[in-house]
């Protein structure tokens, strides 16, 4: 099987603002593998805050050899021993996955989600309004108007503020992600109580990843469902994580494709938590994916493709 890497640079159609980080755009790299008869394409992303780049990515392609694929039975083989044998790489490994399952779907002319043997999903997606101004929120309110419910940053300092604002010019249906951004358990709890006032579905990530004591206090105090998202990244770890949340957000990227995602979301499942299925502003190719096992997750928040501004790569090939 042949590959080629084509790295790309993906523009957010407003800066994107999150508790630790503020950025205009998001590095990523499309795959595109092909044999004689069939080609297909993966993705992956490089945000800053984690240690993945397009030279990792280069270096562990050259350290594999491309395996020989006739159906999903091929993919799954050849991933569980990818993930035996090179240590991290996880957006590296969900890039190569993507594109090897689209590899497999048009080798059995059938969608991902059949050879899952999955139903499409009617779940909509949220959208993401990142930490703004009120006049940048007011904005982007009016660009979601599409959108049935949102999806709201926040962070310990600015929550009053932002979620002030936003109940002032819409009344549509919120959740809220924290990514690490409380300290203080007590009113991060006070909070909790609000939110479900407000009908909340769940609050992500309130405390630095690694507090999993803080979490697992909260988890046993709020009304709402603690979704775990930097603190879950691997189906390693879920173990771990089901004692100090409620749920888990999987998304391709951290938990290395597609498979990876499936089996992680089927486990939850197993163990009573609740899954988001989320993304890491990938463009559609990532996200149609990420879209095929859906069906499995409570929530949806695959909004990535609408934050972009230049999601068009393949438009162009």
């Amino acid at each position: 099987m042949n590959y080629r890497i084509h790295p790309y640079r993906l523009e957010f159609k407003h800066p994107f603002k999150i508790a630790h980080t503020l950025r205009d755009h998001t590095l990523n790299a499309y795959l595109e593998i092909w044999d004689d008869s069939c080609r297909a394409w993966g993705e992956l992303v490089f945000p800053p805050y984690y240690p993945e780049t397009l030279d990792s990515f280069t270096q562990f392609l050259t350290s594999i050899d491309l395996p020989i694929i006739h159906g999903i039975a091929d993919v799954h083989l050849f991933m569980d021993h990818v993930h035996a044998t090179v240590e991290g790489n996880l957006f590296a490994k969900a890039g190569l996955d993507i594109a090897l399952h689209n590899f497999a779907a048009v080798k059995e002319s059938k969608s991902i989600s059949e050879l899952y043997q999955l139903k499409p999903t009617s779940t909509q997606t949220s959208f993401t309004i990142g930490i703004s101004s009120d006049r940048e929120m007011i904005e982007k309110i009016q660009v979601a108007e599409q959108f049935e419910y949102i999806k709201l940053k926040v962070d310990g300092k600015e929550i009053e503020r932002i979620i002030t604002c936003f109940r002032a010019h819409s009344d549509k249906a919120f959740v809220v992600d924290a990514n690490q951004g409380f300290e203080d358990r007590e009113k991060t709890l006070e909070w909790t109580h609000r939110l479900h006032e407000m009908k909340v579905a769940y609050f992500e990530q309130p405390f630095h990843k690694d507090d999993l004591a803080s979490h697992q206090w909260l988890k046993e105090r709020s009304p709402i469902p603690i979704i775990a998202d930097e603190s879950f990244q691997t189906i390693d770890s879920m173990d771990r994580i089901a004692e100090a949340f409620d749920g888990i957000n999987v998304k391709l990227m951290k938990c290395g494709g597609v498979y990876a995602g499936y089996k992680s979301m089927k486990l939850a499942q197993q163990k009573k938590l609740k899954v988001v299925l989320g993304c890491m502003s990938e463009s559609s190719v990532a996200i149609d994916a990420a879209w095929q096992i859906a069906g499995l997750a409570d929530w949806v928040d695959l909004d990535g493709p609408y934050l972009i501004k230049n999601d068009d790569f393949l438009d162009k090939q």
